[in-house]
């Protein structure tokens, strides 16, 4: 993909330094949005954002698609997707009109056929927009054109080959493809597997079905114990236990009435030892908790750390990073990050676009991913707001919060009894500001009304608000 783009932009320069394209307006190129390259036909599609129109240019630089219709999709088998005042029709390569703007909805063609719709209902038809499937379903998809999931009149849903044979009974509230192999259907919120061929797939009838892990392990859930699947949807550990989680590759954590144990993918226990908690910490090895204290353990077992520490808590969203007791180490080589002891602001910490909060050696500091300091530690009491891109900070000699930007600039000065963040990101950002004389809403750190009694709400751009009885109303997204 980054390389189709790379082509593209480079295509486009030389469109530019060529001076070819005589046909088209080069005038307003930064109104151009390139939207799809396609190496088949060699051909661009951009996107007008003054006009919201779409058209196409080849790789000589001539309009083969001029700039009037709603949407253009890629040529697919030669085909490309077009809308036109609301109606879905098909160009060729030389961007005339194949099959003609006449359909409600559609997609591209895929081994040589294409979903329809038009006001009687979805059906398939082939290039040369002969009918395959009838207009009479509901809802059509699928990713071959071999089979496909289908919603009756009556609203539920089945499978069907291309020969219209029903290979799943039309009985179910939702049908998903899970993969080229598998169908999900579920059914008064119960789920069943079939096979591609319509064949069911495991005896048992499940409360949930999560997402395929990256070890491509899926959690699930029968008669309220839970189980592991593997990427075939067999049985890697049966559905007996309170809970199960994927550790290492072909390791998992299982919880009975007697605690965690680890088995592997035959639902063999391959630790014998049973902890308090067990958790994944990485590739290869795991958090345990056992007699009260914290461990961290291998594939086989091997404790790392001697003593046990009494707590480790696992920093997620950057580089590994690990709060053991009071301190703040390497997750893989164990080195102390910080000689002072490190407290989190928040339960679960995490990086928020690579920045962490936290108070090194009893000082408020944000860090990022590296360990470096953004914000040296300075502040004696901070809140959490790196999120929206700031922090809320306050000092012991001063009773009042203020509010800095990750650059540490004061945006909102020491001068508010409580500050309250309301929503917004970085420039967007809104809080409400509350001291002893005065309430006050502050927006894109340009925009302060003070003396208003109360946040009424938000439409659009506007935020409402109400002061002395009175409604009024400012452009959060402006300065004015």
């Amino acid at each position: 993909m980054i390389s189709r783009l790379l082509i593209a932009i480079c295509f486009l320069g030389f469109i530019l330094q060529s001076g070819i394209a005589q046909d088209f307006d080069l005038t307003n190129l930064d109104s151009l949005e390139l939207r799809y390259y396609d190496a088949d036909s060699i051909q661009i599609v951009f996107r007008n954002k003054n006009t919201e129109k779409y058209g196409c240019i080849s790789h000589k630089g001539d309009l083969i698609i001029p700039f009037e219709y709603d949407y253009l999709g890629q040529s697919l088998e030669g085909l490309r997707l077009a809308v036109l005042n609301s109606k879905y029709g098909y160009l060729n390569a030389a961007g005339e009109t194949q099959i003609e703007f006449q359909y409600i909805s559609g997609t591209g063609f895929l081994n040589g056929k294409a979903i329809v719709a038009n006001k009687e209902g979805f059906g398939v038809i082939d290039q040369n927009n002969k009918l395959v499937l009838p207009f009479e379903y509901g809802h059509l998809k699928t990713k071959d054109h071999v089979c496909y999931a289908f919603k009756n009149i009556g609203g539920k849903f089945g499978v069907m080959d291309s020969e219209k044979n029903i290979i799943i009974e039309e009985v179910y509230d939702a049908i998903k493809q899970s993969n080229d192999s598998f169908w999900l259907a579920m059914e008064n919120l119960k789920f069943d597997i079939f096979k591609y061929n319509g064949e069911k797939h495991l005896n048992e009838r499940f409360d949930r079905i999560g997402r395929k892990n990256s070890y491509g392990y899926t959690s699930v859930g029968v008669d309220g114990k839970n189980g592991m699947l593997d990427e075939h949807f067999n049985w890697a550990i049966p559905p007996k236990y309170e809970k199960v989680s994927t550790l290492f590759e072909e390791r998992f954590g299982v919880k009975d009435s007697t605690g965690w144990k680890v088995f592997n993918a035959q639902h063999e226990q391959v630790i014998d030892e049973v902890f308090e908690k067990i958790s994944y910490l990485n590739k290869t090895h795991s958090i345990i908790r056992q007699d009260g204290r914290d461990n961290i353990i291998d594939f086989v077992g091997k404790r790392i750390i001697d003593p046990a520490p009494q707590s480790i808590t696992k920093i997620s969203g950057g580089k590994l990073m690990l709060k053991i007791d009071e301190y703040l180490y390497d997750g893989l080589t164990l080195h102390k990050i910080f000689e002072e002891k490190v407290v989190f602001t928040s339960r679960s910490p995490r990086f928020s676009d690579g920045y962490l909060a936290l108070e090194v050696g009893g000082k408020c500091a944000i860090i990022d991913t590296s360990a470096s300091f953004i914000i040296s530690p300075q502040y004696d009491y901070c809140e959490n707001l790196i999120f929206a891109g700031y922090l809320k900070v306050k000092n012991n000699d001063s009773e009042n919060w203020g509010v800095v930007n990750l650059e540490n600039e004061l945006v909102i000065p020491f001068e508010y009894k409580n500050i309250d963040y309301l929503g917004g990101t970085k420039s967007d950002a809104r809080f409400w500001l509350d001291d002893e004389n005065s309430k006050s809403y502050f927006a894109k750190q340009k925009i302060l009304i003070s003396d208003i009694d109360s946040i009424v709400g938000y439409m659009a751009d506007y935020t409402f608000f109400k002061k002395n009885d009175e409604i009024g109303f400012v452009n959060t997204y402006s300065d004015h």
